[in-house]
């Protein structure tokens, strides 16, 4: 094994630009033709990912295009749409504690 030490100005070319894969692609555009009138819906069948997968693409192609959106799942179906201000489900996922005074 060869050891040595090289000037930071080459590591770029040891640094591999992953490309895009095909299907944070696919997200994308589904999010980016998406009118702010209009819910994206995705109906999954048997044999399909499953709706957690579906929703973490579409949560990782919105961070990549720097736009929020709000997902949901309803058993086997995933919706969608873009956030604009404040979630219309603002609790869920959330926990709410009582206080003492409102038990």
């Amino acid at each position: 094994m060869k050891y040595d030490t090289l000037p930071k100005s080459e590591l770029d070319k040891f640094k591999k630009v992953m490309p895009e894969s095909k299907v944070l692609a696919e997200y994308k555009e589904r999010i980016t033709a998406l009118k702010p009138d209009e819910i994206g819906h995705f109906t999954l069948s048997k044999g399909d990912v499953k709706p957690g997968t579906v929703k973490m693409r579409l949560l990782r192609a919105a961070k990549s295009l720097g736009v929020g959106i709000e997902v949901k799942r309803f058993g086997d179906e995933v919706v969608f749409y873009r956030q604009e201000g404040e979630s219309d489900f603002p609790n869920e996922g959330k926990v709410v504690k009582k206080s003492k005074k409102q038990e």
